[in-house]
Parts: C-alpha cells; structure tokens; sequence
C-alpha cells in the first residue's frame, strides 16, 4: 500500500508485519540499507493505519546485527545490513517507558525500491483511549499560579505533541486537597477518562497534616503508592511527579521547615516509585538549583508559567525518554 510519512514527502511502499516488500535476488555478501518509521500501534495489529499519527524518536531499531536510532520524525535508515531473511528487533532499553515491541516484520533483502518498513510499538493500556493523558492532582494541576490558568497539563500537551505527534491531556486538579483525597477520587476519575496514562502529582498540602510529624510518618507516600496501584488496576500508566519544592526566599510561616519536609518527602517518593515499577517524574530536580527556585513562584507555594513549565518538562521527559538514557 502506499501511504504518505508527512506532509510534501513523495509516497513510499510500506512494509508492516502483514505484508511485504518485492526483494530482489539477494547477492551473496551483499548488505542493504533498511529504511522505516517506529510508531505506536494504538490497535497492537502491526498495521500503520491512517489514525495512527505518533511517532517514536530516539529509538533503536536492530536488523542483521546493525542498528540506528530514529529521527525527530521516528525515522531510521539502518546500513549494512546482509542480504536475506533477517529480524527486526526494538530493544527494550531502546523504548520509553512502558512501550514494547509490536509485531514485527521479517525482512527479506534486498527490499523492493522505496520500500519503508512501518515497525510497531505497543502499550498495555487495554481499551483505555490511546493518547490520552490525565493529569492528576490539587491546585498546581489545576492551574494555580501560571496565566489565565494555563498550567504544566496544558503545556505538556505541547510538548508531546510537538515529541509524538499526538495528545490530549486532561487536567484534574483540586485546590487544597490533599493525597488521601486523591485516593479518595481517583477511582471516578479513571473510571471517566479512562486515560492511557494517570500523571499524578500530589503531595504538598499534606503538609498543612504532617507538619507537625516527621516527615517519615506521614502518609504522603503511601497513598501515591495507592494511586499507582489504581491506575495499574485500570489499565493506566502511572507516572508520578516528585513534590515541587517551595520559594525559600517567601515569607511564608515555616517556609523552611515546609522546604525541608518537602525534600525528605521526595527522598521517599523516589524509592517507592521504583518499587511499584512506576516512572518517575522529578518535578522537583526539574526546578533546578535553590538560587534559581524564586524566579519560578507566583507565590511561595504556586509556580509561575516558567515553574509550570519545569513540571510539564519533567513529565514529557520520563515518558518519552528511551529506557536505557535515564
């Protein structure tokens, strides 16, 4: 079949796991190039179908015991390689979180001329809906802090779509709750959306609880352990933002001790993320060193557009970042 990769380019012969090219009589000690796009599979049937719009970049694809690394626009063109029947193959390290490889073609070289090799990733959402993202939190996730409320979720739904082509992310925040009313919500929330992936980012107005407990006793990691679960159950990826520090400089009651909790608080939220085999979204490394924090807050507590976007940066980068790069 032939099918448009983008827009203006001449249309090429795609190769999926149902079909094939028309090789030529391979050449002893002859080897060809392999030229193709990684994309996801939101239908898992190997085919690039007309709706499937995301493409994976900095992937490595592996034929013949060569390998390259997709483009910005998940293209790749491996060289070298030796003529005949060979497998392609998508190394796990090479994927972002959570993707696997589809249903792979075999090649046989030399491939008909122009031929592109569509080659499939999957994820294990179920039927969840593809590319749909629900970011999950208190009043940061609604918007609090950044223009016209226009926060990390709507500017992370740039930022993949600008990475894969396609998102649409759904901002459920609630001013002033806290982790145990995450827990308390989630379930609905889920149940409605029904995301392929939950971006959970609670935990600092437990505080407002646990100021007066060490930090260790309190129950902010626990319920995200919860919330993971819960997204699991429902066949969402959970990806979990660490706590986005406080202005240091603000002065705000306690505003130090508010600091430090929050720091021993994502001291335990990293281990435990990695435990439940959930990703991590370091909001909190994301917002750089103390000296440049004030210049991110519209209030100690709340990020500005450029805080905002530190979080959306640190959520698009634990998604779409290949395994074996972190």
């Amino acid at each position: 079949m032939s099918t448009p990769l983008r827009a203006g380019a001449v249309a090429a012969l795609l190769l999926s796991a149902c079909g094939g090219g028309s090789p030529g009589a391979p050449s002893a000690g002859a080897s060809h190039s392999v030229t193709g796009v990684v994309f996801y599979d939101q239908n898992a049937d190997g085919v690039l179908g007309a709706e499937e719009r995301v493409r994976l970049p900095g992937v490595r694809v592996v034929a013949g015991g060569q390998a390259a690394t997709t483009d910005a626009r998940g293209e790749f063109t491996i060289p070298g390689v030796p003529a005949g029947t060979q497998a392609l193959s998508l190394p796990a390290e090479g994927l972002p979180p959570y993707f696997e490889a589809g249903r792979l073609p075999r090649l046989e070289l030399p491939l008909g001329a122009g031929t592109i090799v569509a080659t499939p990733a999957v994820l294990p959402t179920g039927t969840n809906h593809p590319n749909t993202y629900l970011a999950f939190g208190d009043s940061i996730t609604w918007g609090q802090g950044a223009t016209l409320r226009r926060g990390w979720p709507v500017m992370l739904e740039a930022q993949l779509r600008a990475t894969w082509g396609e998102a649409t992310v759904v901002a459920d925040g609630v001013p002033s709750s806290l982790s145990e009313d995450g827990v308390r919500r989630l379930p609905d929330a889920l149940a409605e959306r029904r995301p392929a992936y939950a971006l959970i980012l609670y935990g600092t107005n437990d505080w407002s609880r646990c100021a007066f407990r060490a930090p260790e006793e309190c129950f902010t990691v626990e319920r995200l352990r919860e919330m993971i679960r819960m997204a699991r159950a429902a066949g969402s990826l959970p990806v979990v933002g660490t706590i986005p520090p406080v202005d240091p400089t603000a002065t705000a009651p306690r505003v130090a001790d508010r600091s430090y909790w929050v720091r021993i608080q994502n001291e335990l939220i990293r281990p435990m993320v990695a435990q439940e085999g959930a990703v991590l979204a370091d909001a909190w490394t994301a917002f750089g060193p103390e000296s440049q924090w004030p210049d991110l807050f519209f209030d100690f507590l709340h990020p500005n557009d450029a805080g905002h976007e530190r979080i959306a940066g640190a959520f698009a980068q634990a998604m779409t970042r290949p395994r074996g790069t972190r």
